[in-house]
């Protein structure tokens, strides 16, 4: 039996208790429409909550535009800083010190239904996520980061057959959209062009450590595994399937 964590939004209503037995495809939360983002700090700088509020570099009522500097920390060596940019438009509203979390007022989005995707038991349930214990098939990664996504694979052609970087970025084009995607090694530019093309989530075998981390300054959070070689040739034969991909666990649960 493995855990399978769901992210939820701090605005989320949910439907379901600990000990509750869910099915694949029921209503577990949902996310009303609001005007509000919350942005977790604490987790992307990778700082304990007390730490955030010397980083930050705005306040309640600052306005805020897409790609403004929110905070910045130096590096654990060298004195370059990573520096945590807005993807969103808005008014801070509030800084929680608890938890490190800071709000911004921006546009309203849709309501978003969150659905169940395998079947199991809650086994914990509170405001940041609902656990879930099942017995789904899963493959265990060998790293990962960032939160949860469901989708359907996409495998590079580079995956099957070697390709260099000027192929690798050839290969990521429109086909690669609203799919989680694997590939072998990803390099920063394949990364960037992957998450502009909405791209899912990733599944690879390598990406180095300073990528990440360029993700992380610029809050480009899309959910990564990183898998071993000894896990290609399975995995590559999944193309088309739906899986749910978590980034924070290493893991890929197969729904179908």
């Amino acid at each position: 039996m493995v855990s399978l964590p769901i992210s939820l939004p701090k605005e989320a209503t949910i439907f379901v208790k600990e000990g509750d037995a869910v099915k694949k495809g029921q209503l577990i939360a949902k996310v009303e429409a609001s005007a509000e983002h919350v942005i977790h700090l604490a987790q992307v700088l990778h700082v304990s909550p007390h730490k955030v509020e010397d980083l930050l570099l705005r306040e309640p009522g600052d306005s805020l535009e897409k790609g403004d500097v929110i905070a910045a920390r130096k590096k654990s060596f060298g004195f370059s800083k990573i520096k945590l940019l807005s993807n969103i438009s808005g008014m801070i509203t509030r800084f929680d010190r608890e938890t490190g979390d800071l709000t911004v007022g921006g546009e309203i989005g849709d309501e978003k239904e969150i659905i169940c995707p395998i079947d199991g038991v809650v086994q914990m349930c509170n405001n940041d996520q609902i656990v879930i214990d099942t017995n789904e098939i899963v493959v265990q990664g060998i790293g990962g980061f960032g939160k949860s996504v469901q989708g359907k694979i996409y495998v590079l052609p580079s995956v099957v057959t070697p390709a260099d970087s000027q192929q690798l970025m050839i290969q990521l084009n429109s086909s690669i959209t609203n799919k989680v995607i694997m590939a072998r090694s990803l390099h920063r530019d394949a990364l960037i062009k992957a998450i502009g093309l909405e791209s899912l989530g990733i599944i690879a075998t390598t990406i180095l450590p300073e990528d990440i981390e360029y993700l992380i300054q610029r809050n480009m959070l899309i959910p990564i595994v990183l898998v071993g070689e000894d896990q290609v040739e399975k995995l590559s034969k999944k193309s088309g399937k739906n899986v749910y991909l978590v980034g924070s666990t290493n893991t890929i649960l197969f729904l179908e």
